[in-house]
């Protein structure tokens, strides 16, 4: 849409401080969950101590569920779900519950749903409290091609037939979305696929990429 163009293909900020998103999801029970992980550890201290230590958990989950959003972008998954939550995420929030027993239970549950919340807004180009990052980009194109699979798209050649060759360099980069994109666009061909690329050179096995 054209009123969220200029936002979506290069935004002039990017918003989502973990402040800005903890206040965002406070009203999905972020702050609660927060305050209830720090009165389980019987902290010391004062009144004020204790607000601090919230503000910056408060903080540290708003940034987990931002992990969360960019696992799922990552993925070819469609929803956000509870597998994406970082691991490390889970084994501490494991091992605290171990030793605190919060009410609140396991954080993943928790995660999962924060990070729907922030996916949609960054996803909607009418809505700027969130800066549609480009792994958020990535992610509403393959949804719209799956969605609109007789939809011509330009990629490059003025929406019109597709392109003889599709090929892609830095093969070994590419995460479970990327190629997903890259099989629908091969089956509406035809279209040729080469991919090149060098085992030894993968780098980006922190968003999921494998060069297998």
């Amino acid at each position: 849409r054209d009123a969220g163009r200029d936002r979506l293909e290069c935004p002039t900020r990017l918003p989502q401080t973990m402040e800005a998103l903890a206040t965002i999801l406070d009203a999905l029970g972020l702050g609660d969950i927060a305050e209830d992980r720090i009165s389980s550890q019987k902290l010391k201290g004062d009144r004020e101590a204790k607000k601090k230590a919230a503000d910056t958990l408060r903080r540290s989950l708003a940034r987990s569920a931002w992990r969360t959003v960019e696992n799922f972008c990552n993925s070819a998954d469609d929803d956000v779900k509870e597998k994406h939550v970082p691991r490390d995420v889970v084994r501490a929030d494991d091992a605290f519950r171990s030793k605190h027993a919060p009410p609140s239970g396991s954080l993943r549950p928790y995660c999962a749903r924060w990070a729907k919340e922030l996916y949609k807004r960054a996803a909607d180009p009418n809505d700027d409290s969130i800066a549609c990052t480009q792994n958020v980009m990535q992610k509403v194109a393959l949804k719209r091609l799956r969605q609109h699979p007789d939809e011509k798209l330009g990629w490059g050649w003025g929406g019109g037939p597709p392109p003889h060759v599709l090929l892609l360099d830095e093969a070994q980069d590419l995460d479970e979305c990327m190629l997903a994109v890259v099989d629908i666009q091969r089956k509406r061909g035809p279209t040729a696929v080469v991919l090149v690329g060098d085992p030894a050179q993968a780098l980006y096995g922190f968003r999921g990429a494998s060069a297998d």
